[in-house]
């Protein structure tokens, strides 16, 4: 049975008040919106004439000066207006004065609907009150009267504007670049993947217990690292479940009473592996094939030297040669220690949903995507759905292609109207299994959840690969740059450490 929509009484215009007072875009963008009128109390109109003359003086929003403001102004507040202020600046001590890392552009559109429909509930109110009086033409003129936004937030865009020709000019030229990249995995993949944009459906896709959790996680790893808003939302394993994962792929080490050594994968090159190297750059020697015709392993050659002189060029073979690391000894104090170090960090920017399998719907994850913004004033960057395959939908339907259909048409619509990136999983038919490379045709059950994806990742890992600690991605589709399906990019991945990104590397073509 699926989880049902939950319903939260929140005050919408407490939330428009905590965001002109915490963030300077959206108080930029906003605030010339708001009119007085719009405001449902007399203590909302007196914050945002601080907020309104904070912004003349520093062009900023007040922040925690906002707290300064109240102090100094108290004095000619009623006891109802103090109430409700104090009200908002207790809520604001709840969730943090730090709101710069949140989507903003998401509480934008959020905040000129709110606007936008005050307008429209005081324009219905005042025509009724005309038709109750007779006077029908003073009704229709207060319904012609529409919403007045600034033209750079109106839907319709002319192609000869200056300042829109820019930005699209501006976004080409930053497609590529690391630095401006709203999302991109770290290393040698991110160049192999590409920027990844707010709005896009990215799914991973690969054969049963190939790693998909893994790489979700390191996804979400990498958006926390990266100071972005992550939700992990779980359909296949509880939360606490999940959480000591993530805390050991993000410490490399787990609660153990004495040290330990753990077998690590380093890149080498397959050429120097199999003595066919022919360059004088080469830095190995000899070749580690056996009698049995299977490679030797550290435990038979530890005097092996890995070679990555070509590394980064199309003369070097990604391959990986398993090395011991020592791994510190952890009682459950000193993890905490550790732990908790990262945590007050960059903990505030990850939280993690968990619902059993089949029981939720993507109305159940924008249920609770409202609920955190709306109770947390939490809006996520990044949404790692664990998986989409184990959503249930809406509507049922006597053919499943129908209802796995409905759901990814509707994840790729939360993705764009959340203005946030969601990545998900996929398995892949038997077919992928031993393939190199996964192919658009190897999705399981339906191929057109390849059409709503703009970028498909595909895990493509044999028994061989896994235990030298290999994975390799490849492009299964892109909806906004070329690409060739058979090319690869290769990870080092540690898994009792749940390390599945140690390293990464591809092979110049």
């Amino acid at each position: 049975m699926a989880v049902q929509r939950r319903k939260f009484s929140f005050d919408a215009e407490k939330q428009l008040l905590i965001n002109l007072i915490t963030n300077d875009e959206y108080c930029r963008t906003i605030l010339p919106l708001v009119d007085d009128e719009y405001l449902t109390s007399k203590s909302a109109g007196v914050l945002i004439q601080w907020v309104r003359a904070y912004w003349d003086a520093y062009e900023s929003a007040p922040k925690s000066g906002i707290t300064a403001i109240f102090e100094n102004e108290s004095g000619s507040l009623n006891d109802e207006e103090k109430d409700h202020i104090e009200k908002v600046l207790q809520h604001l001590s709840d969730v943090s004065f730090d709101n710069e890392e949140t989507n903003t552009p998401y509480l934008i559109d959020k905040g000129k609907e709110f606007l936008r429909k005050r307008h429209l509930e005081l324009r219905i109110k005042a025509a009724q009150h005309h038709v109750s009086n007779g006077e029908l033409e003073k009704a229709e003129q207060a319904l012609e009267e529409r919403f007045d936004m600034p033209d750079e937030l109106d839907i319709v865009r002319s192609w000869n504007d200056t300042e829109y020709i820019r930005s699209a000019i501006s976004k080409m030229s930053s497609r590529e670049d690391p630095d401006s990249a709203f999302f991109r995995y770290r290393g040698r993949l991110g160049e192999f993947m590409g920027n990844m944009d707010a709005g896009w459906l990215v799914g991973l896709v690969g054969p049963s217990k190939r790693g998909k959790t893994i790489y979700l996680s390191e996804t979400a790893h990498e958006g926390i690292i990266r100071r972005m808003n992550t939700l992990v939302y779980s359909l296949e394993m509880p939360d606490q479940q999940l959480y000591i994962r993530s805390m050991k792929s993000l410490t490399a080490a787990t609660v153990s009473p004495e040290a330990y050594e753990t077998m690590v994968p380093v890149f080498d090159c397959e050429l120097n592996q199999n003595g066919e190297c022919p360059l004088t750059i080469r830095k190995g020697f000899g070749s580690l094939d056996n009698e049995n015709g299977v490679h030797d392993t550290y435990e038979d050659r530890p005097e092996w030297v890995v070679c990555t002189a070509c590394r980064g060029s199309a003369d070097f073979h990604p391959a990986s040669w398993l090395i011991p690391t020592e791994r510190k000894a952890y009682n459950e104090e000193t993890y905490f220690t550790k732990v908790n170090s990262f945590m007050r960090l960059f903990g505030k920017y990850g939280k993690t949903i968990f619902h059993p399998s089949k029981t939720a719907s993507v109305e159940t994850l924008n249920s609770d995507l409202y609920m955190l913004e709306h109770r947390f004033n939490w809006v996520p960057h990044i949404v790692v759905l664990d998986y989409a395959d184990l959503m249930v939908a809406e509507r049922g339907s006597s053919q499943k292609r129908f209802e796995l259909d409905d759901i990814w048409e509707g994840l790729r619509s939360t993705a764009q109207e959340r203005k946030c990136l969601l990545v998900t999983a996929s398995q892949t038919n038997r077919g992928g299994v031993d393939s190199k490379y996964v192919r658009e045709t190897d999705i399981a059950e339906d191929y057109s959840k390849i059409a709503k994806l703009d970028l498909g990742i595909g895990l493509c890992q044999t028994e061989t690969m896994k235990a030298q600690g290999l994975m390799n991605l490849n492009k299964v589709v892109s909806r906004h740059t070329n690409f060739i399906q058979s090319h690869t990019c290769t990870c080092l991945q540690e898994l009792g450490h749940m390390q599945g990104m140690i390293d990464s590397e591809f092979r110049m073509k």
